[in-house]
């Protein structure tokens, strides 16, 4: 398992990712240095998900046909939320060092973009966005006790960009 302390540094440990609540809160493990205070970060259970712009999505009924320009320069980001207070970069840095190191908060586009689809008989209504294919994960934030010890402190889910902004559609 490949963590990443809140100063950055990569930390390897034996720890399952999503353990915590099935080990009421407590994780053991061997780190290069015990003490207190230290945060890590971990993330699990990545799925590629198309990450959208929310501020470039249309939708319509059945027939309808949807379009969206985009001009050079548009940007947006990524999703991050959980329990309790946690380091977005952090957690970035976790997802990049494990699961694919294209993963970012926010992508950009170089070039103007222009996306159309009609939303098709069989369905009743239907959306095109604009975005670009990363991931849904989980991520956890661990405080390091004494005895190198692990206790959960917070966890949530992320919905990260990763590659070239495209169109998706319904």
């Amino acid at each position: 398992m490949i963590l990443v302390s809140a100063s950055g540094a990569l930390i390897v440990l034996g720890l399952p990712a999503a353990a915590g609540a099935s080990q009421a809160g407590q994780l053991r493990g061997t780190a290069p240095q015990c003490g207190m205070g230290a945060v890590i970060y971990s993330v699990g259970s990545a799925q590629p998900k198309f990450v959208p712009d929310p501020d470039k999505i249309a939708t319509g009924r059945s027939g309808v046909t949807l379009k969206i320009d985009v001009a050079t320069g548009t940007t947006w980001t990524g999703t991050v939320g959980g329990s309790g207070s946690f380091d977005v970069s952090a957690i970035i840095a976790s997802a990049q060092a494990s699961i694919d190191a294209s993963i970012s908060y926010s992508r950009t586009t170089t070039t103007d973009m222009s996306g159309s689809w009609t939303v098709p008989s069989n369905q009743s209504w239907g959306w095109l966005a604009l975005g670009a294919m990363g991931y849904t994960m989980d991520w956890y934030k661990y405080a390091q006790l004494d005895s190198c010890k692990y206790e959960l402190e917070g966890s949530g889910v992320a919905q990260l960009p990763a590659h070239s902004p495209a169109f998706d559609h319904s």
